[in-house]
Parts: structure tokens; C-alpha cells; sequence
């Protein structure tokens, strides 16, 4: 018996940091960038919080050095604050990558990361990681 108990208080903590708060689909269009180009395509990650709760969801995505988020590719990480999502609500999110003329052709890793936060952006309360690739022609 803990203290909480005592007060009647429920620890809401543990129910969302039990499973996983989101669905998450990755597709890219166009589905291919063109190698040794300046060219682009859109990562869409179609996000579903899982849980009754409202969520502070934040989306982090990471890319490898032959790629970036500006067309000079110099920026490899971008963190987009998706803001409050409602239970069982969805939302869309496009995210820009840019190939320039020393993407070789080849494979992509892209990782994404959505975070579910408590309070503020700073306190992290759950993650959901997947890894997608980029095919460059």
C-alpha cells in the first residue's frame, strides 16, 4: 500500500508508460530520390495516439550525412512539435529531405522517434522508434 493509495489518488503515470502510445506509418513521396541531384521528396509520418489520454507529442528525424533537410544538406536532425493530441486522434506530418549532387546512389536509413511528453517538452514519458529507408537511383 502505497501513499497514494491512502488519498485515493491513481497513478496515470504507469498506465502510459505500460504500452506503446502510438501507431506509426512511414511512406515517402515520390518513393525514390534521384541520385547526384538536387532533388526531394516528403516523409510522411502518419501518427495515431493509441491511448484515451490526452498526449504532448513531439516527432524527432534523424538522417545520414548524404542527406539533410535544406537543400545545402547541413542540417541532419529536425524535431517537429506536433502539440497536444487528443485519444485515438491522428495526424499527419510531411517532412522534407533533400538529396544534392554527392548523394550516391544507394540505401537510406531514416530513423524517426515520436515522443510523448508530461508538464512540458523537456520531460519525456514514452518513445516509439522506427527505422524506414530512402532508396536513392
Amino acid at each position: 500500500m502505497g501513499i497514494l493509495d491512502i488519498f485515493g489518488k491513481k497513478d496515470v503515470a504507469d498506465d502510459l508508460t505500460k504500452g506503446v502510445p502510438f501507431s506509426m506509418k512511414l511512406v515517402f513521396r515520390p518513393y525514390r530520390l534521384a541520385a547526384r541531384k538536387n532533388d526531394a521528396v516528403d516523409l510522411i509520418v502518419e501518427l495515431e495516439n493509441k491511448t484515451e489520454a490526452t498526449l504532448l507529442v513531439s516527432v524527432v528525424v534523424g538522417v545520414p550525412k548524404a542527406l539533410g533537410f535544406d537543400e545545402i544538406g547541413m542540417n541532419k536532425v529536425r524535431e517537429m512539435r506536433v502539440g497536444l493530441m487528443k485519444g485515438r486522434e491522428k495526424k499527419e506530418i510531411a517532412v522534407p529531405i533533400y538529396g544534392h549532387n554527392q548523394t550516391v546512389a544507394g540505401d537510406y536509413t531514416v530513423r524517426v522517434v515520436a515522443y510523448s511528453h508530461y508538464r512540458d517538452y523537456a520531460h519525456v514519458l514514452n518513445s516509439v522508434k522506427k527505422d524506414t529507408i530512402l532508396r536513392a537511383v
